[in-house]
């Protein structure tokens, strides 16, 4: 069990070397605690960039979409633009 959990949680064999058991069952629930942690944090930290993907879906379904040929005047010169076009 010592050696699956040091693997899972990739801290390495040598940062953190038990030599007996007590130190073993110690070890292991130090590495499971940031394990979890870990995921705690990584998990808090895409739940903005989620909400903000989910605005930029929105945006984009709100969007017109137009062809315009290859040489053809969109703005024309002194004119002021009402729209962006991509």
């Amino acid at each position: 069990m010592y050696w699956f959990i040091t693997t899972l949680s990739t801290v390495g064999y040598g940062d953190m070397h038990a030599e007996n058991t007590g130190e073993m069952v110690y070890t292991t629930a130090y590495m499971l605690f940031n394990l979890g942690l870990t995921a705690y944090i990584i998990g808090n930290m895409t739940n903005p960039v989620d909400h903000g993907t989910s605005r930029t879906r929105k945006f984009v379904l709100e969007m017109n979409a137009e062809y315009f040929a290859p040489g053809e005047d969109i703005i024309l010169q002194n004119e002021a633009p009402v729209d962006i076009y991509i």
